[in-house]
């Protein structure tokens, strides 16, 4: 039988979490919540509080319709608190709703599709879930929801709103208030508002037309809003139809796959346990033939691995160390494999760690409905787990299996170096200062050395803090000739962060930032490390696991002895 080598990347076992839960709390008022729909201003819409997150309106949900100016009055006498933070608005436009844009003629007699709008409930509530302010649902408010709907671990919707705004041109603007009511009118904020709800509607007309359901193809219209934002503005409806059609395979995929999972509660899952292989098979790439799981309770969580001995599951002392080290304490420690949790009670976990802090949500994925394009899109999955999913037979993993991700988002500034760089051979290698690394990669002095793992690119450094990234040796050159084109570009920073040196550049790498520190080895010796610095607010998914029943499929697919734990 072919045996298949499973690797989750390490982060996918540093979190376990389990604690107080939540369920309890303040209503949040005793007045009905009022506000307004907009593009221009909508009539005859119908508003909803989405409290069981299907993007919908249901019967026993808080519901009215938009009357003159686009106002509504929603009655939530007795929702919690924590339901209420949780909740989208959602404002569906029918063809016959009314939009003073159109001088209040029907949408359908414009030429016009209905379409679906969303709003976060926590931009308009206060802390204490006392007071309520007047709710705004546009087509502003609609990309905010939908960042917040892809990354459930994602919830400041101050700092969601920044990135929106500068994804639609650094935008002078509050996109979470009646943009129509200011004493003037920006006629350009109103064109790009009017933009982004053609983009949607004719998006989801698309979509439905394409046979997906009524949420698969709203979901797939939002992808296509936020991602083409800043490009719709003056674009016709004909020729928004003609781009969802060129690439409604990736809108639909990417819609299904947050409609083929469900959000679940992370401190459950992890009362229960999240197992991940380490390596099942042949193992001579990382020397560890085992697993672990993610465990926590009263606030601490910890993973415990698990190696086979004498056809046998043996738990280890400590996972094998990757070389990965975080600034805390003024000092690069290498990453416990335990820490402390805190549970927000509505299904996220915050989570410390050393020289990380993060707020974590989760997403499981039954894998009974598995199939290859929905494998092909569960976030970070590694090729070897792709292709044992793809190749398994139903039958291999018991009903009740899931796959779990974990989707965190970073809530304080973090950097990580990697060791392991230091000992290969590279041209930082040896080099103990920042300075003599941008001196010998400046610009104009070096054409074919290189740093980055993505040879054959070369980085180089500008005088004016500018780094470049070129191609030495792309495929037209002649063999060993150096032919350098520009790749990228971007700036760079020396900061000094717990009395640690380091350069910071603005170029991705992953789902951080590229840079490089000053290091101190155990010998006291100085020497640089490349590494990624993780800003606040950025946002990764996190390569997660299986739950028990899963892990159990897989071992025995894998004719591995079934967890002892």
């Amino acid at each position: 039988m072919t045996q298949h080598l499973y690797l989750i990347g390490f982060m996918s076992a540093l979190l376990a979490a389990c604690g107080s839960g939540g369920g309890s709390g303040t209503p949040a008022s005793a007045l009905p919540w009022q506000g307004v729909v907009l593009d221009g201003y909508i009539q005859g819409a119908q508003v909803c509080l989405d409290l069981n997150e299907n993007q919908g309106c249901d019967a026993n949900e808080p519901s009215a319709t938009t009357g003159t100016h686009g106002f509504y009055s929603l009655d939530v006498r007795g929702i919690e608190a924590g339901a209420l933070q949780s909740a989208h608005l959602i404002a569906v436009v029918p063809d016959t709703a009314r939009d003073s844009d159109d001088h209040g003629r029907m949408l359908k007699d414009v030429g016009k599709s209905g379409y679906v709008m969303m709003s976060p409930a926590a931009g308009f509530l206060s802390e204490d879930g006392k007071t309520l302010r007047s709710a705004v649902v546009s087509p502003f408010t609609t990309l905010i929801s939908y960042e917040m709907l892809k990354n459930p671990s994602k919830d400041d919707v101050k700092l969601i709103e920044r990135e929106v705004k500068v994804a639609l041109g650094q935008l002078d603007t509050t996109l979470m208030d009646d943009y129509l009511a200011r004493m003037t009118l920006d006629e350009g904020l109103n064109l790009q508002a009017r933009a982004i709800a053609l983009g949607v509607a004719n998006g989801r007309q698309v979509l439905k037309l394409s046979g997906s359901s009524d949420r698969v193809a709203l979901l797939g219209a939002y992808a296509y809003a936020r991602k083409n934002a800043h490009l719709l503005k003056g674009k016709t409806s004909e020729q928004i139809k003609a781009e969802v059609s060129s690439s409604q395979i990736e809108l639909i995929d990417e819609a299904e796959l947050y409609s083929n999972s469900t959000k679940q509660d992370v401190q459950a899952l992890l009362a229960q346990g999240i197992y991940a292989p380490i390596c099942l098979g042949d193992c001579s790439a990382t020397g560890f033939d085992g697993y672990q799981k993610t465990r926590g309770s009263h606030g601490q969580w910890v993973i415990q691995p698990y190696q086979l001995k004498q056809s046998a599951w043996a738990p280890v002392a400590d996972l094998p160390d990757d070389g990965s080290r975080f600034l805390v304490d003024a000092a690069w420690k290498r990453t416990a494999s335990s820490g402390t949790f805190v549970s927000d009670g509505q299904g996220r976990v915050s989570w410390e760690q050393t020289g990380q802090s993060f707020k974590v949500s989760a997403r499981v994925f039954d894998m009974a409905l598995l199939d290859k394009k929905m494998i092909a899109n569960i976030p970070n999955i590694d090729a070897n787990t792709k292709e044992a999913l793809e190749n398994s037979p139903a039958p291999a993993f018991p009903e009740g299996s899931q796959i779990i991700t974990l989707n965190a988002t970073a809530s304080a500034d973090s950097y990580m170096i990697s060791l392991q760089q230091l000992d290969a051979n590279t041209p930082i290698r040896g080099m103990a200062r920042l300075e003599t690394m941008l001196q010998t990669f400046a610009t104009g002095k070096t054409s074919h050395r290189s740093y980055l793992a993505w040879a054959p690119y070369v980085l180089t450094f500008d005088d004016d803090r500018k780094i470049t990234i070129w191609n030495g040796a792309p495929a037209s050159c002649q063999v060993g000739s150096v032919c350098p084109v520009p790749v990228a570009t971007g700036s760079y920073e020396i900061r000094t962060v717990q009395n640690q040196r380091m350069l910071v550049t603005d170029l991705q790498l992953g789902t951080g930032r590229l840079m490089f520190a000053q290091y101190t080895d155990l010998l006291g010796v100085q020497q640089l490390a490349g590494g990624v610095f993780y800003p606040k607010g950025a946002s990764r998914v996190l390569a997660g696991g299986y739950n028990k029943t899963a892990i159990g499929g897989l071992m025995a697919t894998s004719q591995k002895p079934p967890v002892v734990d």
